[in-house]
């Protein structure tokens, strides 16, 4: 699509303001790992796991943040509602295991840092946000700031030890505006039984997939991550969704990614789950926007009274590749716990179909 066209095709960003909808969704099915325990450096135990088969402001729809430079030229749009087609045949994974599980207790020292890329117009970003001494990551998170929607979120990856927090994203295509990805990483004191799990798709040129990352041995979710490989910003994240409800504790999470116009090469999707044990009160909020074609979203979720924000999610339904992730964002700072976590969506390019943003905050007891 020329300069020209996209200037007059591309609405008015719409400013209108929307309510609140529940969607409890029906969690998507799955098999259990069975791990397999071999030894690890450093005390830890590495485990293969084996595939078997109250109240906060409502969500809103904002106006693009200004940007600097020309717009960007964009391929045609091919990405059709109902593309959902999950690849979740051969998957691999594996899990950290960084604690050893003790009597019930609430989540020590809760707290959330941020790092910062440059803010320029180079076309691929990362930043890594790392819990200082003495703590671990329980959650991650990132923010595209001036990206509006033309950057593809690609990566929100917490590292194999739960010291850090990498995140990445890429220009969707030619991007002339300048801007920056910042990196979130909640971080705690060592919980018990604290274990990384990660789970991987083939890697082929399917058009969307989705993985499903659980924890195991009765323990519970506490924090989500996605990674996508080689997908070089023709394939954007869908979905990090963690299942559990208000009154259940989340035990698995499913990532979902799609390609936002037909891409020949291969990729990889992999979904990180953040595990631990006996964490009292933990459940999984959720907010919802309405059903509607807008240019962007914007949807904060606040935990329950007495609770705090330890991992989040997002969903976006309908958006088939044509909607990009821009945020997912918790509140809080280095001496103040999180309870708040906004997610944030944009459309690539005007897309006359409906979609709605889910966010969702793990929550435990502070």
């Amino acid at each position: 699509m020329d300069d020209n066209r996209r200037q007059s095709c591309r609405p008015e960003p719409r400013m209108t303001q929307t309510t609140a909808a529940r969607d409890d969704g029906a969690p998507i099915h799955h098999q259990d790992d069975l791990p397999t325990q071999i030894p690890h450096a450093e005390g830890t135990t590495l485990m293969h796991a084996h595939p078997r088969t109250a109240p906060a402001t409502a969500p809103t729809t904002t106006p693009r943040e200004p940007v600097s430079g020309s717009p960007r030229r964009v391929g045609p749009l091919t990405g059709q509602a109902g593309r959902a087609v999950l690849a979740l045949a051969g998957l691999t994974g594996s899990m950290l295991v960084l604690g050893t599980p003790t009597a019930d207790a609430a989540v020590p020292g809760l707290m959330r840092v941020e790092r910062h890329s440059a803010f320029d117009s180079s076309s691929t970003k990362r930043a890594t946000a790392t819990c200082p001494a003495g703590k671990r990551v329980v959650g991650a998170g990132t923010h595209v700031h001036q990206g509006a929607g033309e950057v593809a979120v690609q990566a929100l990856r917490p590292a194999a030890d739960l010291r850090s927090v990498t995140v990445r994203a890429v220009e969707a295509d030619s991007y002339a505006g300048t801007w920056r990805l910042t990196a979130y990483a909640i971080c705690a004191e060592s919980l018990p039984g604290l274990q990384l799990v990660h789970k991987s798709s083939t890697s082929s040129s399917a058009d969307s997939k989705g993985v499903t990352a659980s924890c195991p041995d009765r323990k519970k979710l506490v924090g989500t991550g996605a990674d996508i490989t080689a997908g070089n910003g023709a394939v954007v994240l869908n979905s990090l969704r963690p299942n559990g409800s208000l009154t259940s504790s989340p035990t698995r999470h499913t990532a979902h990614a799609f390609e936002a116009d037909p891409y020949a090469r291969n990729w990889r999707l992999t979904a990180y789950a953040i595990c631990a044990t006996g964490l009292p009160g933990l459940t999984r909020a959720e907010r919802s926007s309405n059903s509607a074609s807008a240019d962007n979203v914007s949807v904060p979720v606040q935990c329950r009274a007495g609770k705090r924000t330890t991992g989040m999610g997002v969903e976006i339904r309908g958006g088939s590749g044509e909607v990009v992730l821009n945020s997912l964002r918790p509140d809080g700072s280095t001496t103040q716990a999180p309870r708040t976590t906004t997610g944030q969506a944009f459309e690539e390019d005007p897309y006359p179909a409906k979609w709605r943003l889910t966010t969702y905050a793990i929550c435990a007891n502070q």
